[in-house]
């Protein structure tokens, strides 16, 4: 490979702090970068206004991970905001890697990757339908049906792999997206460090004894504070410290159902994206169909 950069696009719940805190650091032959005040400007400029002195991140061997460049698209995606991250940093990356360079990503299959989110934040998501703003209410074989609703994080659509790798793909090719899935990681982790060894030229299977050491790893919380209640409080008040830890605390005392994301539901949600995990594996040569992707 020559003199050129990577940009690891990381995806929320994919395993994004593991790498960048345990495996990145360990690659010799890569300069891994981790300067704040780079990623800031990075992500929250247009191309014509980086500074300068970052165009050297195009012609040297350096390893970039920034997970807000693929992460799920928030609605409320206004110009001076910093949702626009997403769109500023994939549109910077591109620029940057539009002669030479490559994009890592670690994938995960859709209907697993919101059950974590739902471990991870249960008080405010609750419900699988409560963490999209435009989660399909109605389910049919033909298409799913999208109803516009007042609360929820993310937009369905955001995290439809395949959109995303041809948007990049238009514009440097097939051949310098490297994909990599993160049930490898969790079930054949030899797999996994195979591929990343490929990747950045350099053996780094003796980094599979580490693949334990998760980051953020979701805890399972049983507690599911009633609907009326969870929204009328965040509604209200927003999304405050003081009031998380209240509501934390009468989640805790009172109320203890568990959020319930059960097979019919998680079936229907894979469902949406099938057809485009198909496209995806056959395009982009992935083996994700062992995992149930579609």
């Amino acid at each position: 490979m020559k003199e050129c950069p990577i940009f690891h696009i990381g995806l929320p719940k994919c395993a994004s702090t593991y790498l960048q805190e345990v495996v990145f650091p360990k690659i010799k032959t890569w300069n891994y970068i981790r300067n704040a005040d780079e990623r800031m400007a990075f992500l929250g400029n247009p191309y014509y206004k980086l500074p300068k002195e970052m165009s050297y991140l195009k012609n040297e061997r350096n390893l970039i991970s920034h997970e807000e460049i693929a992460e799920p698209i928030y609605p409320c995606s206004i110009s001076d905001s910093h949702y626009m991250e997403r769109e500023y940093g994939l549109s910077n990356t591109l620029r940057v890697i539009r002669d030479s360079g490559f994009v890592l990503v670690v994938i995960r299959r859709q209907d697993d990757w919101l059950n974590s989110i739902i471990k991870a934040h249960p008080v405010y998501n609750g419900k699988h339908n409560n963490v999209f703003l435009d989660y399909p209410r109605i389910y049919s074989k033909k298409r799913p049906y999208f109803i516009p609703r007042r609360y929820g994080n993310f937009l369905v659509e955001s995290i439809d792999h395949y959109k995303l790798f041809i948007r990049i793909s238009s514009l440097i090719g097939r051949e310098r997206i490297k994909i990599l899935l993160y049930e490898d990681l969790v079930h054949d982790p030899m797999l996994f460090f195979t591929q990343l060894s490929e990747i950045f030229e350099e053996d780094l299977l003796h980094l599979v004894s580490l693949k334990n050491e998760k980051r953020n790893v979701s805890k399972i919380k049983v507690e599911q504070i009633p609907f009326c209640l969870r929204y009328g409080i965040r509604n209200r008040f927003g999304h405050i410290a003081g009031v998380k830890f209240i509501v934390e605390l009468m989640n805790r005392l009172f109320f203890l159902r568990r959020p319930k994301y059960d097979k019919k539901s998680r079936s229907n949600f894979l469902a949406i994206f099938k057809e485009h995990n198909r496209r995806l594996a056959d395009e982009f040569n992935l083996d994700s169909g062992k995992y149930g992707y579609f």
